[in-house]
C-alpha cells in the first residue's frame, strides 16, 4: 500500500493523503513548504516523502530497492539535506545549488530537504530564490518551517505550502503511555503542556524533575502567601525547565481564577482542588491577573535570551512584592 511510506509517523492523515495524491498523479511540485509548530513530525514526513520520490518502485517506497537501501544508509547520491544547529547561511545554499547543478545519478529526481528553513539568514533566503527561479525539471526541494513569519514572502510564494496541525492529545497520550512509566496524572499534565508537540512531550517526560514540578505551583504560592521569600527562591533553583514551570504556574493561576468566578466549574488541577480552594480565599482576581502578566513578561525575557533563572527570580520577587502590597492593603481595610 502507498500509505506504508508514512508507516510509524503519527497523525497528519489529511496531509499524508494530499502528498500521496500528488505522487500517484505524477504532479509533484518543484518545491514544498511543510509548516507547523516544532516537534510534530514535519521532518519525519519530509524524509519519508523524499524516500518515496527517489524509490525505484515509485510511490510505494518499497524499502528493498537500491535507492531505498542507499537512502536508509544515508548515502543516496540524489538526496541532499541541509541541517544546521543555529542558522542556515549563504554557504549552505551555495552547496545545495552545486548539488543540483548535475543530473540525478540513480533516480529520476534530485531531492533537497532544508530542515528548519526559518533559520535561514536573509542572504541565504535570497540565494535560495535564485535556485527557485529556474529549477531543472528533476529538482524537488522540501522546506520544514516552524515559524513562517521568519521566512520571506517571496520564498513562501515559490513553494507548495502544506500546513501541519498540532498532534491531538490522544496520539501524544498513547505515545507517552507506551514509552514512559508515568502515572495517569503525570501523563495528563504532560499531554496538556506538550501543546500538540511530540518533541515537547518527550522532553518533559525525560526531564529529571518532571513529576516533582507538577507540585511546584502549590508550594510556590504557599511560600508567597506565607511571605517566605528565601524558600520561594530556593525552591526553583534546581528546576530543569523554567519555561515549563512558568506554564504550570499560569495553569494554576487560571484554576484559582475559575474557582473564584465559577465555584464548582471543572479545573485542570483536579487532584489539588482542596489547595486551590484554600488559596483562592487569599488571592483576589486582579492580583491573580497581575501575577499572570508578570509571568508572561518572564516568558518574553527568556525568549529575548535573558538567563531563565534570572528571569524567573525576577518574576518571583515581583509576585512576592505584589502580594505583600495586596496583603498590607487588606490589613488596613480590616482595621478600619
Amino acid at each position: 500500500m502507498p500509505e506504508e511510506i508514512f508507516e510509524g509517523i503519527l497523525g497528519h492523515g489529511d496531509q499524508k493523503l494530499e502528498i500521496l495524491k500528488q505522487m500517484k498523479e505524477g504532479k509533484i511540485s518543484h518545491a514544498y513548504i511543510f509548516e507547523g509548530i516544532q516537534g510534530i513530525g514535519k521532518s519525519l514526513l519530509a524524509r519519508a516523502f523524499a524516500r518515496g520520490i527517489l524509490c525505484d518502485a515509485s510511490v510505494f517506497s518499497c524499502g528493498e530497492c537500491r535507492s531505498c537501501r542507499w537512502f536508509q544508509a544515508g548515502t543516496h547520491p540524489d538526496y541532499f539535506e541541509v541541517v544546521e544547529e543555529k542558522s542556515i547561511k549563504v554557504k549552505n545554499i551555495l552547496e545545495l545549488s552545486e548539488f543540483l547543478r548535475t543530473k540525478p545519478l540513480l533516480s529520476r529526481h534530485k531531492v533537497v530537504f532544508i530542515k528548519d528553513a526559518h533559520t535561514m539568514t536573509e542572504g541565504a533566503q535570497n540565494k535560495l530564490l535564485k535556485v527557485f527561479e529556474n529549477p531543472p525539471a528533476y529538482v524537488v526541494i522540501i522546506l520544514s518551517v516552524d515559524n513562517v513569519d521568519l521566512v520571506l514572502d517571496t520564498v513562501l510564494s515559490r513553494g507548495y505550502r502544506i500546513h501541519f496541525k498540532e498532534l491531538d492529545e490522544g496520539a501524544i497520550d498513547t505515545f507517552l503511555k507506551a514509552n514512559y512509566p508515568l502515572s495517569q496524572e503525570e501523563r495528563r499534565y504532560f499531554v496538556k503542556f506538550s501543546q500538540g508537540s511530540m518533541l515537547k512531550a518527550r522532553e518533559i517526560a525525560q526531564s529529571t524533575d518532571s513529576g516533582t514540578m507538577i507540585g511546584y505551583p502549590e508550594q510556590i504560592f504557599n511560600h508567597v502567601i506565607n511571605k517566605e521569600t528565601y524558600q520561594l527562591l530556593k525552591l526553583a533553583r534546581g528546576v530543569s525547565s523554567i519555561p515549563d514551570l512558568i506554564e504550570y504556574l499560569l495553569t494554576w493561576i487560571r484554576d484559582i481564577s475559575i474557582l473564584k468566578e465559577s465555584p464548582g466549574t471543572g479545573v485542570f488541577n483536579e487532584s489539588r482542588l482542596a489547595v486551590l480552594r484554600t488559596q483562592s480565599l487569599q488571592l483576589d482576581t486582579p492580583l491573580l491577573m497581575g501575577f499572570a502578566e508578570i509571568l508572561e513578561k518572564g516568558k518574553r525575557m527568556i525568549a529575548s535570551n535573558i538567563n531563565p533563572v534570572v528571569s524567573f527570580n525576577y518574576c518571583l520577587l515581583k509576585i512576592q512584592e505584589e502580594y505583600d502590597e495586596y496583603s498590607s492593603r487588606s490589613e488596613i481595610q480590616k482595621g478600619r
